[in-house]
């Protein structure tokens, strides 16, 4: 299965290639490069973008931030469509650099981003040393589940995947409220865009950091 590789850069190939069999399954279903093979092209899939920060002199909330995801036609000269993100929030509005469609999703890239440098600027760290850790902690595995949605009123089949990026680490105390960590992504084939929900709490019992980046129409299915 192809990965997004080319979007997170030279280390998550290594990444990718290190990991042990039982981390395949969660692997797969996160960073899968197909995942925009089931949006018509000419049509755009809507998420809703929100955080609650634990310091938000360092890292504002997000209230409601829209992100749009149009799939255009191919590219001329490479089998791959043009995908265009457009992000908005209140009056701003932006329009990010194009993708292809054969490089997976881009909200995936753009959640883990935010995720990264939140957690970096509310703890003080790095947010190189950050990302590594969300991506090496696929290396020990993760829970993997079957879960049940409803869209349009009928039940979806879909996958859930929870893990703890710093469930090893050694010097918790430096991550202060994130010290657990959690992340969950939903999947599910019978959605366009592959995604459903992301979501990551510093701590999943008090829960005061939570970001999450969902389909328009799905809100609250990693509840």
């Amino acid at each position: 299965m192809r990965t997004l590789t080319h979007l997170l850069g030279a280390a998550a190939l290594g990444f990718a290639l290190s990991l042990p069999a039982h981390a395949d399954d969660a692997l797969d279903r996160v960073f899968d490069a197909t995942q925009l093979d089931n949006v018509e092209t000419g049509k755009a899939l809507g998420f809703i973008h929100m955080r609650k920060s634990v310091a938000p002199d360092k890292v504002p909330a997000i209230e409601n931030r829209d992100i749009t995801v149009a799939v255009g036609e191919k590219v001329e000269g490479k089998d791959a469509r043009e995908v265009l993100v457009t992000i908005t929030e209140g009056k701003r509005k932006s329009t990010l650099d194009a993708f292809l469609d054969d490089g997976g999703n881009p909200v995936l890239v753009i959640f883990l981003e935010s995720v990264a440098q939140a957690v970096a600027k509310s703890t003080g760290g790095s947010p190189f040393y950050i990302k590594n850790r969300i991506k090496d902690a696929f290396s020990r595995g993760a829970e993997v589940a079957p879960t049940e949605l409803v869209r349009d009123g009928k039940p979806v089949e879909a996958v859930r995947i929870v893990y703890n990026p710093f469930a090893l680490e050694k010097q918790k105390e430096r991550l202060q409220t994130f010290a657990n960590f959690e992340m969950a992504f939903i999947f599910s084939d019978a959605v366009p865009g592959g995604i459903v929900e992301m979501r990551a709490l510093d701590d999943p019992k008090t829960k005061g950091f939570e970001e999450y980046l969902v389909l328009d129409g799905m809100a609250g299915a990693a509840q």
